[in-house]
């Protein structure tokens, strides 16, 4: 018996935590309680990842406002990048559950959003729009 030998790629796992790591995601954080709503009493939960293949984390936050978001398929997903330095913010992903795409658009990585109350396999595409700076559904 032969087997095919290849490299499979596999997007890396979104891993959440429930607190900031660093300095710089603790500017991320207070950003989002000063311009998004953040609420600093309420849990929140945080993921790093490099969304770009540049050697800098972006951060992924989420923070459920009400109880229930993903039965409702309403949970807000916030991500945030540095720019000079600074946080900014890279858009909102609306969803029960999101994961990273091994796809990339225009060298960014694209999310995985799951909405289907009746479908965990179903997903919509978030991808990086260059011209507005966010991502967008696609």
């Amino acid at each position: 018996m032969t087997f095919a030998s290849g490299t499979a790629l596999a997007a890396p796992p979104l891993i959440f935590r429930d607190h900031v790591k660093g300095p710089r995601e603790q500017e991320a954080l207070n950003m989002l309680e000063k311009t998004a709503g953040f609420l600093p009493d309420l849990p929140y939960s945080v993921a790093a990842t490099d969304l770009n293949g540049d050697g800098v984390d972006e951060w992924i936050f989420r923070q459920d406002r009400e109880s229930g978001c993903e039965a409702r398929a309403n949970c807000s997903f916030r991500v945030l990048a540095l720019s000079e330095g600074k946080p900014i913010s890279l858009g909102t992903i609306s969803a029960r559950k999101i994961s990273l795409s091994d796809e990339k658009s225009y060298g960014v990585r694209k999310f995985f959003a799951y909405n289907d109350k009746n479908d965990d396999f179903e997903y919509s595409r978030y991808v990086w729009d260059p011209t507005t700076g966010i991502y967008l559904l696609q």
